[in-house]
This record gives C-alpha cells, structure tokens and sequence, in this order.
C-alpha cells in the first residue's frame, strides 16, 4: 500500500502517475480530506505480477 500526502487533489494525483509509471499500482480515483488536517490523501495498492506468459518444463 502507498499513501501520498499532499497539499491538494492536482499533486496527488501528479504523485500517483509518476507512480504509476515506475511501478505497477493500481491507480485510485479519488482523495479523501481529514477533519482537521491540512491537505488531502491518496491511497494506491500494488498490482499483483502479470501471469500472461506460460511456464514450461
């Protein structure tokens, strides 16, 4: 899981695509504001492994 704390909703999601690009994360779609805390929040969760190839033996 990676949470991103920022400023405001453009930054989190600036934060979340240059994420997105360097790692494998499912990207979220929305922020959440704290009562009472500056900012907003952001959480993405990792994308498991691609399984499209085959193994053989």
């Amino acid at each position: 899981m990676v949470d991103i704390a920022a400023s405001d909703e453009a930054t989190a999601f600036a934060v979340q695509r240059l994420l997105t690009v360097h790692r494998a994360i499912a990207p979220a779609e929305r922020t959440r504001r704290d009562l009472g805390e500056l900012g907003v929040r952001l959480r993405c969760f990792p994308q498991p492994p691609s399984t499209s190839g085959s193994l053989s033996t």
